[in-house]
C-alpha cells in the first residue's frame, strides 16, 4: 500500500514520461489490497451488523478524516476560480458533499477541492461494507467453490460494467473511476483473496520457504507480466481484464520468502506503513 501511495502521488506530479494511466491502476490495486487485508484480519472475528459497519466507518473516519478537514480547508481557500466556475449554490452543495465525503457519488463534483479526495469518499463506503462482505466470505470459506464463486462474480460483474459501457457508452454510463459501487467490487474481489491465502495459503508459504529461487522467480514474472501488458495494452478497459492478474500477483507477494516478498517485508517500508 505505501508503494502504490507513492506511485499514485508520483503519478499525479506529471513528472513521469507517457506510461498507462498509473493512478487507475495504482487506485485498483490499492482497493484491492485493502479488501484482501481487512478479510485476513477479520474474517470470522467482525459481527456481520449495521452497528458494526457504523462503528467500522467510525473507526477509519477518527484516523483520517483530521488531514481530510485541513487539506479541504486549504483547498478552499485557493478556490476562487470554482467559484466563478460553478457559482455559490453549486460551490456550496459541493463543499458539504465535500464534508460528508460522499463526492465520489456525484460525478459532477468528484475532483472538486482536494480532488484526490474522492477515494476517501469511496474507501469509507468499502468499509463501512466490510462486515457485510465478510459474513458472505465466512459462509463461503466452507467451501473452494464457494470462494471461487465469489471471486468470478465479483469479477464478472465488474468486467460487465466495463463491456456494458464499451458497447454503447450513450445508453449505459458509469463514471469506473471513482464510483463506489464498482470500487466495492474492486475491495470485495481482494477481500475473496484474503480469504483464500488464509485458508489455503499454507501450502504456498511452505513451498517458498522451502523453495525461495522458485518462489522468487514466480513473483518477478508476474510483476514484470503487469508491467510489461500494461504497457502494450494501455487504457481502461483492457485494464479490467488485469484484475485476475493482479490477484495472482497480490496471492504470491503475500509471502516473505521470495525475492520482492522480503523486499516488501523490509522494517523500513513496515515503518511507512504504520504512518
Amino acid at each position: 500500500k505505501v508503494l502504490l501511495l507513492c506511485l499514485i502521488f508520483i503519478w499525479h506530479t506529471d513528472r513521469m514520461p507517457p506510461l498507462p494511466d498509473l493512478g487507475l491502476i495504482g487506485t485498483t490495486l490499492f482497493f484491492m489490497v485493502s479488501g484482501f487485508l481487512t478479510a485476513y484480519k477479520h474474517i470470522g472475528s467482525m459481527s456481520c451488523s449495521w452497528q458494526t459497519s457504523w462503528e467500522v466507518a467510525w473507526a477509519k473516519l477518527r484516523h483520517f478524516y483530521p488531514l481530510h478537514l485541513l487539506t479541504f480547508l486549504l483547498a478552499a481557500a485557493i478556490s476562487q476560480d470554482w467559484i466563478d466556475f460553478m457559482g455559490w449554490q453549486a460551490y456550496l452543495c459541493s463543499a458539504l458533499l465535500n464534508l460528508a465525503l460522499l463526492q465520489s457519488w456525484f460525478s459532477e463534483i468528484r475532483f472538486t477541492f482536494n480532488g484526490v479526495s474522492w477515494f476517501l469518499s469511496s474507501l469509507l463506503f468499502c468499509y463501512f461494507c466490510s462486515p457485510m462482505l465478510n459474513g458472505l466470505l465466512a459462509r463461503a470459506a466452507d467451501k473452494a467453490w464457494g470462494l471461487a464463486g465469489f471471486w468470478a462474480g465479483t469479477f464478472c460483474l465488474r468486467l460487465a460494467i466495463t463491456v456494458l459501457m464499451y458497447i454503447n457508452p450513450h445508453f449505459f454510463y458509469v463514471d469506473t473511476y471513482v464510483n463506489p459501487l464498482v470500487r466495492l467490487l474492486e475491495f470485495a474481489n481482494g477481500a475473496s483473496l484474503g480469504v483464500v491465502f488464509l485458508v489455503y495459503g499454507r501450502n504456498w508459504q511452505t513451498y517458498c520457504a522451502s523453495h525461495p529461487v522458485p518462489a522468487s522467480f514466480c513473483q518477478l514474472l508476474l510483476t514484470i507480466w503487469c508491467i510489461v501488458g500494461l504497457g502494450i495494452f494501455s487504457g481502461q478497459n483492457i485494464h479490467t481484464l488485469f484484475i485476475p492478474l493482479y490477484g495472482l500477483l497480490l496471492l504470491s507477494l503475500t509471502e516473505s520468502s521470495g525475492l520482492l516478498g522480503k523486499l516488501l517485508g523490509h522494517k523500513i517500508l513496515l515503518w511507512a506503513s504504520v504512518i
